[in-house]
């Protein structure tokens, strides 16, 4: 999200971690530099899941501007730790977040992006309730339930096997 349309939500407070690494890392540092925001945005490149997780805990919104994914697993994590999330409207996406409730799936557009993170950080309320919601859907992706099911359908599938 790094980009020209940063300057959307600059006069705001909030602060950015990146985690991992890839080749755009430079281009993204050049761009909070030339934004004026590089105080507020911290590249952590690759780190542990302990950090990870700490960094998770301490944040309220999860923003992920991904063009292709699966199931996000970053998405779950961030269910898990409560966080309202603006995200692309995007296959797995689509699974985690429930539009209005827990977050926002917004078209891969910055100003789409800015506009989804300024009404969150506008409403403290609506962030509480998107975050309390997040923690509730983080259930629909519990092991043990997901386990459960899949015993679930193959013990059908084993039942309809046996009667032909």
């Amino acid at each position: 999200m790094l980009s020209r349309h940063s300057a959307l939500i600059k006069e705001m407070d909030w602060s950015f971690d990146a985690i991992g690494d890839g080749p755009l890392r430079p281009e993204m540092r050049a761009l909070a530099e030339q934004s004026g925001i590089d105080g507020r945005v911290t590249l952590h490149g690759w780190i542990s899941s302990a950090q990870v997780a700490q960094l998770m805990a301490d944040a309220d919104i999860l923003l992920m501007t991904s063009l292709h994914e699966g199931l996000p697993m970053v998405a779950i994590e961030a269910l898990q730790s409560g966080l309202a999330i603006a995200g692309s409207q995007i296959g797995g996406m689509r699974d985690v977040v429930e539009e209005g409730r827990n977050g926002f799936l917004c078209e891969l557009a910055p100003a789409a992006f800015a506009q989804k993170l300024r009404a969150l950080l506008e409403d403290a309320e609506m962030l509480e309730q998107m975050r309390r919601a997040s923690h509730e859907k983080a259930g629909d992706f519990d092991l043990e339930k997901t386990v459960t099911a899949y015993e679930g359908v193959l013990e059908r599938s084993k039942k309809v096997r046996s009667k032909k």
